[in-house]
């Protein structure tokens, strides 16, 4: 992996040495790798603006991926997710907001390499 670039715009948020490790030990596991990756954590204001202009929807979401190139040096990549709507969800799912927060970057990082969510398939791996 060459560059893993972290940026916290709102709290909570997950230290970048934890963030870098979860995403290191992801992609051994996964046998994959990034040639560029952005993670920011941001509030629902930012996160709401950028789902209206890139996904057309008018609403906040915990997670936004963005993949913008696959190589043979990697993956480069941007995961942006919303501070907010994690600290919501970890209080509805009853579990520490930290643990929400590292489950999103796991969640990011299966989108790059490959995962779909919206599949049956994929979902359960």
């Amino acid at each position: 992996m060459k560059i893993i670039d972290i940026e916290i715009h709102s709290k909570p948020a997950l230290t970048k040495t934890v963030v870098k490790t979860i995403v290191n030990e992801v992609s051994k596991i996964k046998n994959c790798k990034f040639s560029y990756l952005e993670i920011s954590f941001v509030s629902k204001e930012i996160i709401h603006e950028i789902n209206k202009e890139h996904l057309k929807h008018d609403f906040p979401t915990d997670i936004i991926t963005f993949e913008y190139e696959k190589s043979d040096d990697g993956i480069d990549g941007e995961l942006i997710i919303c501070s907010e709507v994690a600290l919501e969800n970890a209080e509805r799912f009853e579990v520490s907001v930290d643990s929400e927060l590292l489950r999103l970057v796991i969640h990011g990082i299966l989108h790059l390499i490959g995962y779909n969510d919206n599949e049956d398939e994929t979902k359960e791996s």
